[in-house]
């Protein structure tokens, strides 16, 4: 028997209309607060602040969760504390390190950045190299 998995579970409900309780009451907030800024305000004045708060409103109501990974709620929110809250900067001393001095040599000698395989080492190596070959052969 298979059952029916539901899809889009954190979709809100259309309350009025088109728009859900949130969208509605943001919607109205922002037609309610133009409504009194139109009336206390002189024209002038009133017009520019209406456009500020219809804006906001519009914003708050309509803008996609995608945008910033968050509700636009949550982001307002989030720079009105950051705006006001108080912050403490410490500052901590840090020993001043003196600065090292380096010196290029390549520029003065080139042949000091070659290094030196005396022929000791070499023979070194070349006995180790063959003493493993030995032992490789030996084992077989």
């Amino acid at each position: 028997m298979q059952f029916k998995v539901p899809k889009f579970i954190e979709m809100e409900s259309k309350i009025f209309g088109p728009l859900t309780f949130k969208q509605f009451i943001y919607v109205g907030g922002g037609a309610g607060l133009s409504y009194v800024l139109l009336k206390l305000l002189p024209t002038a004045l009133a017009l520019p602040a209406i456009l500020i708060v219809a804006l906001f409103a519009w914003s708050l109501a309509f803008t996609r969760r995608d945008k910033y990974g968050k509700p636009f709620v949550e982001v307002t929110e989030a720079a009105f504390k950051y705006f006001t809250k108080t912050r403490l900067y410490t500052w901590k001393r840090t020993p001043k390190r003196p600065e090292e001095v380096v010196e290029d040599y390549t520029q003065k000698d080139p042949l000091l950045s070659i290094p030196k395989v005396t022929v000791g080492k070499l023979s070194d190596k070349l006995h180790d190299m063959e003493t493993q070959q030995e032992e490789k052969t030996a084992n077989r």
